[in-house]
């Protein structure tokens, strides 16, 4: 199906930009959208979009069909807010069609934060938008290696977790823009796995320590208050069983 102008946003990221690849390759016309239009790769069309700025926002969407939706990073409050600006601006500016990157715990109750900041922004478009695609996406395999750090893995042994590649992901949303099909969708390697799996996959030692240690240590490694509380918080999600399909 071809939805008519559609633009992307983050996309100077690695999920928006091959998502702006695919749909291009497909022949959509496509407008990429970023803080700072200069760093797109070349050959497309791009406008300022930036998540603090609700005009840029609405100006960038004028005219465009179909949305997919990055969803943006940093504190959670702040996340929200800035998501509900989008959701704003793309129902003031008539678009018809968001696919959103969210996450497989997307829920307002759950323990991790932006499970929460997903499950609001879902529930905002949904009101909002008239045609809705939400594709739930499993961790991004690469931050769970790099979660782990360098030698021993030291890790809750929380529970089970979907994953998916950021390509993947950026795949489905393509998908999700162009195609009809249900509005709640999954992005995600088959099966689940937890993280003595994947080190044992790696080749590394794994050693399961408490959630409290865990904290802990992140306290004592020097790491920013609020990643302590967002990581922790994941891990209560995980331990839940809130990350598997």
């Amino acid at each position: 199906m071809h939805p008519g102008v559609v633009a992307v946003t983050g996309a100077t990221g690695r999920v928006g930009g091959r998502a702006v690849s695919r749909l291009a390759a497909a022949g959509v016309p496509v407008v990429a959208l970023a803080r700072d239009p200069s760093q797109v790769a070349g050959g497309v069309a791009c406008r300022l979009f930036d998540y603090d700025d609700p005009d840029s926002m609405r100006i960038a969407l004028a005219e465009v069909a179909a949305l997919v939706f990055v969803s943006s990073d940093g504190e959670a409050d702040v996340v929200l807010r800035q998501h509900l600006a989008v959701v704003t601006a793309a129902a003031d500016a008539g678009v018809r069609r968001v696919a959103y990157l969210s996450s497989i715990d997307a829920d307002p109750g759950s323990p991790f934060c932006y499970g929460r900041t997903n499950g609001a922004t879902e529930r905002a478009l949904l009101a909002a938008i008239e045609d809705v695609r939400v594709v739930r996406a499993g961790l991004f395999i690469d931050f769970v290696h790099a979660l782990m750090g360098d030698g021993a893995v030291r890790l809750p042994d929380a529970g089970r977790f979907a994953t998916v590649t950021r390509d993947e992901a950026a795949d489905a949303l393509a998908d999700a823009v162009l195609e009809d099909g249900p509005t709640i969708r999954t992005a995600a390697a088959p099966g689940d796995r937890s993280f003595a799996e994947i080190a044992a996959e790696l080749d590394r030692e794994f050693v399961a320590v408490t959630l409290d240690d865990y904290r802990t240590a992140l306290i004592a490694s020097g790491e920013d208050p609020w990643w302590c509380y967002a990581y922790t918080s994941m891990m209560q999600s995980i331990a839940e069983g809130r990350c598997v399909p």
